[in-house]
């Protein structure tokens, strides 16, 4: 049997939208039976109740350690600027030239565990550069 060219081609379409029609209908029905993959996707459509990443006292900690640290980093490059002379490297404490020449009243800790925070050189930048000795996640201030 012999078709013509139109026909081959109406049969090649009637083919295609057979499988399409195959494949949408898989996609939107799918069996599902307890313990399933399907029965575990229908229930992620419900509302969870997740807890938030920080508690409120975490994310105030976490920006009072970060604006400590760009307060001390912006004291140092004054302190620099001003003096004239580079300033010690290491755990600004209360022996640190910041605190002793008035730069700062008292040496600033971090709010989760009162360590003191640390004054060193970063890499490919003359400016000195504060981290908090935590090393806590939300408390690193980034170069």
């Amino acid at each position: 049997m012999k078709l013509s060219w139109w026909k081959s081609i109406l049969a090649i379409a009637v083919l295609c939208m057979v499988i399409a029609m195959i494949m949408v209908a898989g996609f939107l029905w799918r069996p599902v039976w307890p313990g399933s993959k399907a029965e575990a996707d229908d229930t992620a459509s419900e509302p969870l109740d997740i807890a938030p990443v920080m508690t409120e006292e975490q994310r105030t900690q976490s920006s009072d350690c970060f604006y400590n640290q760009v307060r001390i980093n912006n004291l140092a490059t004054s302190y620099e600027a001003t003096e004239k002379e580079d300033l010690p490297l290491g755990v600004i404490d209360a022996d640190h030239p910041l605190v002793t020449s008035g730069y700062l009243e008292q040496p600033l800790t971090c709010p989760v565990t009162g360590e003191y925070y640390v004054l060193y050189q970063s890499q490919g930048n003359n400016a000195p550069h504060t981290c908090c000795p935590t090393k806590i996640k939300d408390h690193l201030l980034p170069e």
